[in-house]
């Protein structure tokens, strides 16, 4: 598939997903497992910064630009972490989904973009994040792109942010996993960290309203968790 054809693919996936409401309330910030999902994200990032003795104060004078940011849920997250709002990025293909961007801590700038052609300077960021941008991008040719216009905008030392995907619905053509292998591959890098997180939905959100003790402890087993959180700093 070209990259037009595999972007009118994804604009309509997006779509549809958009107008359904059942996967709307999924996917609703209030969601209980929408919450655990997002602390236990927020945990294990804030422990990569602590094993890397990266402070808040650091955080505050680096860059950051997150691809497929959509609404911007995750920017809130960051700034809590210690990141300057104006040193905040996003790229978001899909114009319409700009528009959810909710209250809170505004990113310096969120631009409706192609993530395989990002407008940027080379060496503009220390850390480039993404949070199930692979997974929605099932062309191997396109995946290649957008990992390297992510390699080309981080400093020499600085960091990629990849969440994504280890396994998917085999009967969904318009999601593709994101295994280990497939990330050394597309950034010429293994993780320097890799933590195997949060426990499958399907499981997760008939647990959480009343068993949260017992996802904890199933998640901390590894086996039932479906995605991935990868740190891979970048040489160059």
């Amino acid at each position: 598939m070209n990259d037009e054809g595999e972007i009118s693919r994804i604009k309509a996936e997006y779509s549809r997903r958009d107008s359904d409401s059942r996967l709307a309330e999924l996917y609703e910030r209030l969601n209980p497992a929408v919450i655990y999902i997002r602390h236990e994200i927020e945990r294990h990032i804030a422990l990569f910064f602590n094993r890397k003795k990266i402070r808040a104060a650091d955080l505050s004078r680096a860059c950051l630009l997150d691809i497929g940011s959509g609404g911007g849920a995750f920017f809130n997250m960051f700034s809590q972490m210690g990141f300057a709002p104006d040193n905040m990025y996003g790229a978001e293909l899909i114009f319409e989904r700009l528009a959810s961007r909710g209250p809170g801590p505004q990113p310096g700038m969120v631009i409706n973009a192609d993530a395989s052609h990002l407008p940027f300077h080379d060496s503009s960021f220390d850390f480039v994040s993404q949070f199930t941008v692979f997974s929605s991008v099932t062309c191997a040719g396109a995946r290649a792109k957008i990992a390297s216009e992510m390699r080309r905008v981080v400093k020499n030392g600085g960091y990629v942010i990849s969440y994504d995907m280890v396994h998917t619905n085999p009967f969904n053509k318009n999601l593709a996993p994101l295994k280990p292998h497939q990330i050394k591959q597309l950034f010429g890098a293994p993780p320097e960290i890799y933590y195997r997180v949060v426990l499958n939905p399907l499981l997760l959100r008939r647990l959480i309203n009343h068993f949260r003790l017992l996802c904890d402890i199933i998640s901390s087993l590894k086996i039932f968790n479906s995605f991935n959180l990868s740190f891979i700093r970048v040489e160059k």
